[in-house]
């Protein structure tokens, strides 16, 4: 089911403005900036995503007692939950608050 993905261009001019004192910037890639599947729930196996949960966790040094298989578990049910009530909701296509995941995951 695999197929190549091409980007859509916007016909939009870039506007390119230097910003002073910027020291990180933080995209969410959840199928917005970028095409890909990667993003989407379910769309890869669990392999190493447990490891991958806790070690960017650990990485920013946030401790929390959700690490691992069950912050991923809980990552994916928060999420999926999210989605499920929008669309009950009425919202056809929902996006996900995921500062509020993370905020109802406890992290």
């Amino acid at each position: 089911m695999s197929r190549p993905l091409e980007p859509i261009p916007t016909g939009v001019a870039p506007v390119l403005a230097p910003l002073a004192g910027i020291r990180a910037v933080f995209f969410d890639l959840y199928g917005t900036l970028l095409i890909s599947a990667s993003g989407d729930i379910g769309t890869n196996p669990s392999d190493g995503k447990a490891a991958a949960f806790s070690a960017a966790l650990a990485a920013v040094g946030i401790r929390t007692d959700c690490a691992g298989e069950e912050g991923v578990r809980l990552l994916k049910e928060t999420i999926t939950g999210q989605l499920a009530l929008a669309r009950t909701g009425g919202v056809d296509y929902p996006e996900v608050d995921i500062v509020g995941v993370w905020q109802f995951c406890g992290i």
